[in-house]
């Protein structure tokens, strides 16, 4: 490989990578192995497997532009009306521009921010998905710019009104999304047997209790509402 990333590839589920890590979660309040995929068929999205050296080694390549040529990167880097570069997003942090992406998939969550203008790269990559590492990550390019970061609160758990709480309840897609209460707490049923503890903060929110991590209900003109973007089909 011509920058030297010799523990990144693509997985396809046949090959033994030394070193790999699995994913986890959260089912109920015990940490479990994250769901079962064919890394077959994950490509790009899922399938690349590396680490912080091998991901450092692409920043560099990136910073120094020393793989292709100038018109290739300057193209690269060029930012459309969404502010998406030809793989990386594109913004302005402390009145720097930032590159970054993230991704998260079946337990496994990754963050890269590169301020290639003061040569500072951040890397948050985790293998449970019961941590919000776009928060560390954030947190960590505002303690390096600022000195001081925002610590987490919890939120406050809120009562609801029972009228209300029966609209939100019930399956939205049979054994793959349901949000439920039992002993008159609530869950998010995923899949039919992952257990994510969840309580209401107010405006249609929910809090995730192990995870910093809310879910939004989009209120519909009929009066009912959408949970991850689906429309509730049986009642509880």
């Amino acid at each position: 490989m011509p920058l030297g990333m010799l523990d990144t590839t693509l997985e396809d589920g046949m090959e033994i990578l030394p070193g790999k890590a699995f994913g986890y979660g959260m089912n109920h309040e015990s940490i479990v192995r994250g769901e079962y995929h064919n890394p077959a068929y994950s490509i790009g999205a899922g399938g690349m497997v590396s680490n912080c050296s091998d991901l450092y080694k692409w920043y560099l390549c990136l910073k120094d532009r020393k793989l292709l040529g100038s018109s290739t990167y300057s193209r690269f880097f060029q930012e459309n009306v969404n502010g998406y570069c030809y793989g990386l997003f594109k913004d302005y942090m402390y009145g720097k521009p930032r590159f970054y992406h993230d991704g998260a998939y079946l337990g496994i969550g990754a963050y890269m921010q590169s301020f290639f203008e003061d040569d500072i790269c951040i890397m948050v990559l985790c293998n449970y998905d019961f941590v919000n590492y776009f928060r560390v990550g954030n947190a960590i390019s505002e303690l390096i710019f600022t000195g001081k970061a925002e610590v987490p609160q919890k939120l406050v758990e809120i009562v609801l009104d029972e009228e209300l709480a029966e609209k939100y309840e019930g399956v939205y897609v049979k054994n793959r999304a349901e949000l439920r209460r039992v002993h008159h707490r609530w869950e998010f049923v995923h899949l039919g047997r992952f257990h994510k503890p969840l309580y209401p903060i107010g405006n249609h929110q929910f809090q995730s209790t192990w995870l910093d991590k809310s879910y939004i209900l989009k209120g519909c003109e009929d009066g009912e509402f959408e949970f991850i973007g689906l429309r509730k089909q049986i009642d509880s």
